[in-house]
């Protein structure tokens, strides 16, 4: 143990996340100093939910919105064997991009429109007066109806993040208990669906499919996207079970089917044998 009362090998995952940029550092994020706003009873709920946590650096969120629009030149390129004519096609449509920020169910200067839209400016050199608000975009389009409109953020975060993540937790927690089981397990083949939809039928095809872009990978096809897709089809098939069959004989589904009275008697009249 160390000196805080952590486990070591935690304290040391955590100054190797450090080093590798997979944590912030400490002026930052102070682990520790997070770790006292708990009690001795939630320390190993707190513990768990560092142990999730998820850190994605400056350098990194700047190369996933780079990759992001990246991937928009699949669609606007289309030759891309001869490379003076794909970057003119290219120059063209940023020229003609209008950044629209997306905005919260109540707009925020917190809203992550905003840090985007500075990533567009900042990484992708778009002119600032190609980024606009969605009310200032609406304007724009009705004046000249012209123009690529590429919106930027996460739709109604402050509305959908909440909503998503209860839905999943909420709809889990469920099917641990065996309660509402077949009722809780349709939500989740949703989920299931569309992030086999969104990310897994774009490999298989090895193009982008509809509104959804291909990832880059080393290989596409069926093996490629039955690779990337064996956790989507666990968790897909077993939400399908648990549809059809329930939760068995130990979940509370069961048991409150017990106590419930017959609904019909049993009892049945005999005439005595002559």
């Amino acid at each position: 143990m160390a000196d805080d009362g952590l486990p070591r090998s935690l304290t040391e995952n955590w100054e190797f996340f450090v080093s590798v940029q997979l944590w912030p550092r400490s002026t930052r994020f102070d682990q520790h100093g997070w770790l006292q706003n708990f009690t001795a009873e939630e320390m190993p709920f707190a513990i768990r939910l560092l142990e999730g946590f998820t850190f994605f650096s400056a350098e990194v969120a700047e190369a996933m919105f780079r990759g992001a629009f990246q991937n928009i030149s699949q669609l606007v390129v289309q030759n891309k064997e001869n490379y003076f004519s794909a970057s003119a096609q290219w120059a063209n449509f940023v020229d003609s991009l209008i950044i629209v920020r997306v905005e919260g169910h109540r707009s925020s200067d917190a809203d992550s429109g905003y840090i985007f839209t500075r990533h567009a400016r900042d990484l992708l050199g778009i002119d600032e007066h190609q980024i606009l608000s969605p009310p200032q975009a609406l304007e724009r389009l009705r004046q000249a109806p012209k123009g690529n409109v590429v919106f930027v953020g996460i739709p109604f975060p402050s509305l959908m993040g909440p909503f998503v993540g209860v839905v999943e937790i909420t709809c889990g927690f469920l099917i641990i208990l065996g309660l509402l089981t077949r009722l809780a397990s349709i939500p989740l083949i949703l989920v299931m669906l569309v992030a086999i939809a969104s990310t897994k039928i774009p490999i298989f095809l090895g193009q982008d499919f509809w509104i959804f872009h291909l990832p880059k990978l080393a290989r596409y096809g069926f093996w490629s996207m039955a690779h990337e897709a064996r956790a989507d089809f666990d968790m897909l098939l077993g939400c399908l079970y648990l549809l059809i069959a329930g939760g068995g004989r130990w979940s509370l589904d069961a048991w409150l089917l017990r106590r419930q009275p017959p609904r019909f008697s049993d009892t049945a009249s005999h005439r005595p044998s002559e």
